[in-house]
């Protein structure tokens, strides 16, 4: 039996488990903006924080399959695996301050425990 097309699925899936735990987060923000009621924000901040554990664990099995995935089937000679490893460096170092810091702030604002508070404790 040859693991490189299940590794090659375990890396399809978990990337579809990631956009779909990813989505909630995402789309929290723009949702937030029109929402005047505190109660509601918090609620929606809640169920941002809550996707968060998916969205991470799934990530790092899709990284860890992509890369095993390329590993398996020789292609760290083709640009395409070190574009796509450039891509998520490059866009996971945007969203911390385009996303994160501005959903700690709101955090802060409706008086939920955020990130900057776990690291102090």
């Amino acid at each position: 039996m040859e693991v490189y097309p299940w590794v090659v699925l375990v890396h399809v899936v978990s990337a579809f488990i990631f956009v779909l735990a990813h989505g909630v987060s995402a789309f929290v923000p723009f949702r937030v903006r029109s929402e005047p009621d505190r109660v509601r924000i918090a609620a929606l901040l809640d169920l941002s924080g809550s996707s968060l554990t998916l969205t991470f664990v799934s990530l790092g099995v899709a990284v860890f399959s992509g890369v095993a995935a390329a590993i398996i089937g020789g292609h760290f000679s083709q640009f395409w695996p070190w574009a796509a490893i450039g891509v998520l460096i490059v866009v996971s170092g945007l969203m911390t301050p385009m996303a994160t810091y501005p959903l700690t702030a709101i955090r802060r604002a409706v008086g939920q425990p955020n990130r900057d508070d776990r690291k102090k404790g």
